[in-house]
């Protein structure tokens, strides 16, 4: 048998860094937010979501300071080392456990969403077989094709949503669904922070990515990621504020999607695409694919330590692997 040849990742810039960081837990969250926290914290909900980031923000810096632990390697090379096999095999367990069940999740929470409003005559394994192969294409070389089509992709998504939900204000007329109000349930608002939470879960990739950013550039990628979480916040922010304007919040509980509710109130008559709200829902599911493809790309490389494999073809099996179980 051939040996295997080596993976070459090269390094990442620290604007890649933080593109990677942000799109890791970006496409899970968007279409059902902010619903879930609604239906917890009621009035409650501006505090709760702003505790919300407040605990992404702390949750980063902690994971920073593991990065920092060991920072040429991954935390699961150094983690196989220093720790025992039973304590290693069940960190390397939950974190895989995370990283697969999470792109279930937002695989299932698409498909359904396409099926629903674009193609109903579409089976659900075609949708999510159309976006689980291009998630896998984008992963195939590793590291460096991946953050390429990201650097390409996210940016413009992130551009035209914001652009395109400017177009929701003439429909604002719920405004005072955002007034600030005294805190009645404080239990209620910590729970309700709990559920934004989730909104971030995905940063834990930083300690699988750091040890691809160059020493020298390291402080600065840090500063970046926390940036793009803070403008990640912000664009959450602008769905909330919009969403609640344009839509009563008692009827938002009844909505499975409220950003795909609000989004398809645009129209622009006139135009070739006169549904822009819905336009902005397919590029959504870029983020979705985006989402897919990290975690993917996060459970090889947690796993390749463990085989004590560091070639292609053992990087394309479990990839393909766990497509396979995603789909």
């Amino acid at each position: 048998m051939r040996p295997e040849v080596p993976l070459t990742v090269r390094t990442i810039s620290p604007f890649q860094f933080a593109l990677l960081v942000t799109t890791a837990f970006l496409g899970l969250g968007l279409f059902q937010f902010p619903r879930g926290i609604v239906q917890v914290a009621g009035n409650e909900t501006l505090y709760a979501f702003a505790l919300s980031g407040f605990g992404a923000i702390a949750g980063v810096w902690l994971i920073f300071r593991v990065a920092h632990v060991a920072p040429n390697q991954t935390v699961f090379a150094w983690a196989q080392r220093a720790l025992p096999w039973p304590v290693y095999g069940l960190f390397l367990a939950l974190a895989d456990g995370l990283h697969l069940g999470l792109p279930m999740v937002a695989m299932g929470e698409f498909a359904a969403l396409v099926r629903t409003f674009f193609l109903p005559d579409t089976p659900p394994w075609a949708v999510s077989s159309l976006m689980v192969g291009m998630a896998l294409w984008m992963l195939w070389w590793d590291l460096p094709q991946l953050v390429r089509t990201v650097q390409i992709v996210f940016l413009p998504v992130v551009a035209a949503t914001i652009a395109f939900s400017g177009l929701l204000i003439p429909h604002f007329q719920d405004g005072w669904a955002l007034q600030w109000v005294p805190i009645t349930r404080p239990g209620a608002l910590v729970q309700g922070a709990l559920i934004g939470f989730q909104s971030f879960l995905g940063y834990e990739v930083i300690a699988l990515l750091w040890p691809y950013v160059p020493p020298t550039e390291r402080p600065r990628a840090e500063r970046w990621a926390y940036l793009a979480l803070l403008g990640a916040f912000s664009l959450y922010t602008l769905q909330l504020v919009l969403t609640f304007g344009t839509e009563d919040p008692y009827f938002l509980l009844t909505l499975d999607w409220p950003a795909l509710s609000a989004l398809r109130l645009i129209s622009v008559p006139g135009i070739v695409i006169n549904k822009l709200g819905l336009l902005v829902v397919v590029l959504w599911g870029l983020l979705t694919m985006f989402f897919v493809s990290i975690r993917c790309w996060a459970i090889c490389h947690a796993t390749l330590p463990a085989l004590a494999r560091q070639g292609g073809r053992t990087y394309r099996l479990i990839a393909s692997a766990v497509m396979t179980a995603i789909w």
